[in-house]
């Protein structure tokens, strides 16, 4: 099973939080702060042993000139930044009758030339259900 891609790849560099009036979860759209922006990063999964999710192709990801990422802003239970490295945890989203709960630590250079770390994700939707973690890379091009 291949799910939410592109979300995955976000989910990777994003950091610092903030939260609506109407939802205390903690949500964030902006880039990690040792990532570039205005840059775009390839971002590189490699499914570790024993996943059910199944490979995800690398990824596009462009940060913007104000250090947002595009989309709406990931929800999780708990964001936190130390330094270069940024912690998601179970971040929920949902696409396509797909739910996902991500779990994430990636540290950048503080160069921002790459990134690298774990994420961690939960699947399912009404017939079935996968469970993976990933080493992830990202490479500022």
């Amino acid at each position: 099973m291949q799910y939410l891609k592109y979300t995955l790849v976000l989910l990777g560099i994003v950091s610092c939080s903030s939260s609506s009036d109407t939802d205390t979860s903690p949500q964030t759209n902006e880039a990690n702060p040792c990532a570039t922006p205005g840059a775009t990063y390839i971002g590189h999964f490699v499914e570790q042993a024993n996943g059910s999710c199944g490979p995800i192709s690398d990824q596009i990801v462009n940060v913007s000139k104000n250090g947002t990422l595009p989309g709406s802003p990931v929800s999780c239970e708990a964001i936190s930044q130390e330094g270069c490295t940024a912690r998601n945890t179970n971040c929920a989203m949902e696409a396509n009758g797909i739910t996902c709960r991500v779990t994430t630590s990636i540290t950048f250079e503080r160069d921002g030339g790459s990134a690298s770390g774990l994420e961690t994700m939960t699947c399912s939707n009404s017939s079935s259900s996968c469970t993976s973690t990933y080493a992830v890379t990202l490479f500022r091009q």
